[in-house]
């Protein structure tokens, strides 16, 4: 069992690129030993279940690391290798809170519209129209950092549960801790972690910036 733990724990690190310390990795292999029957327990069904684990588990409170030091003092920097990250918070800044407040709950723009049965103007054709440019606050379990969207990353959008696992590979710029997504850089894990989701929820981020 403990050569399996081995490999295991190197197919995680090493082809999967994810973040964990010694004593949660050793936690949950001693907790799937003791749920699930010997004969079940081999090295495929160990990495999937430590996977799945990892997934729903909150970075912040395992302290590992996988970034390097001091992101947000450096000017300027190129991140080559592979970091696992955990999304505490996503947002849109390319598009007013309030407008997206509106089109979150299907609300009606009283300051465009006239009263009575009368229909409301339409917008005038030089206005620019609002382009998606999302913003994540991002964790390695012990340092925050940001990710900007400079262009169009079709596997993010503002329903990622907080919590989800995200996969950053570089080459990637970072600037003062602001890493400049591009849809080659980000691959959706998945997971959530509930407390996130309640308190970083898409709804509670605007709530608050209105």
């Amino acid at each position: 069992m403990e050569s399996a733990a081995r490999t295991v724990k190197n197919i995680l690190l090493r082809e999967r690129h994810l973040n964990f310390s010694d004593e949660w990795f050793d936690a949950c292999i001693d907790w799937i030993k003791e749920n699930h029957p010997p004969s079940q327990v081999n090295v495929t069904f160990l990495r999937d279940e430590v996977c799945n684990q990892w997934m729903d588990v909150n970075l912040m409170d395992l302290g590992c690391k996988c970034l390097p030091d001091d992101l947000c003092s450096q000017k300027c920097v190129t991140l080559p290798g592979h970091y696992a990250l955990q999304v505490n918070i996503i947002e849109d800044i390319g598009e007013s809170s309030y407008s997206q407040w509106n089109k979150l709950k299907k609300l009606t723009n009283e300051n465009t519209n006239v009263s009575g049965g009368e229909t409301n103007e339409s917008k005038p054709t030089w206005e620019p129209k609002p382009r998606r440019c999302l913003y994540l606050t991002m964790s390695d379990g012990s340092q925050e950092v940001f990710g900007l969207e400079l262009v169009t990353v079709p596997a993010l959008n503002v329903d990622v549960k907080t919590g989800s696992k995200v996969l950053i590979s570089g080459p990637i710029e970072c600037r003062r801790g602001v890493l400049h997504l591009k849809p080659g850089n980000v691959r959706i894990l998945g997971g959530e972690v509930e407390a996130l989701v309640e308190a970083n929820a898409f709804e509670q981020v605007l709530q608050k910036r209105l």
